[in-house]
């Protein structure tokens, strides 16, 4: 009992960076909402099931890679400095793939898109335990909740 006390305190400490807990509602959110709708969405354009899932296979491998690949940058660039790029990255590629009508810009769009997305998640991680003493169970609890508040929208 006095773990599951601890844990749930983890969310209540004063953060150094608290602009970082809503990295991750914000994350599983968007994932929650973009997962289920994405091929729809997609059908809405125009793609037949065939496009539809090479897309979405795609946008897998690209979110695969991008959590591989980009927070390696950190050594060169920073880790404060790569998630700022990563995330305005993320945000313009997916405000485009809204914008996006062709098929095949759709494609790549939406393959750039889940690149950034992708690497957001470990890139948050990397700055959390690199900037806290405790509290990462805390924050990812936090978007942990905020799936079970977007749930019923769907």
């Amino acid at each position: 009992m006095e773990n599951a006390d601890n844990r749930l305190s983890d969310t209540k400490k004063t953060y150094k960076e608290p602009g970082l807990l809503v990295i991750y509602p914000a994350y599983y959110a968007f994932l929650g909402v973009v997962t289920p709708y994405f091929p729809l969405w997609l059908q809405d354009r125009g793609l037949d099931a065939t496009l539809i899932a090479q897309t979405t296979a795609l946008v897998m491998i690209a979110t695969m890679l991008g959590q591989l690949l980009l927070p390696s940058a950190a050594l060169q660039v920073g880790l404060r400095r790569l998630a700022i790029m990563a995330a305005g990255a993320a945000l313009a590629s997916t405000s485009a793939l809204a914008l996006t009508q062709l098929e095949s810009t759709i494609l790549g769009v939406a393959a750039i898109s889940g690149l950034f997305c992708g690497a957001m998640l470990p890139i948050a991680d990397a700055l959390v335990l690199t900037g806290q003493e405790s509290g990462w169970g805390g924050m990812r609890a936090c978007g942990s909740r905020s799936g079970s508040f977007q749930a019923p929208l769907q």
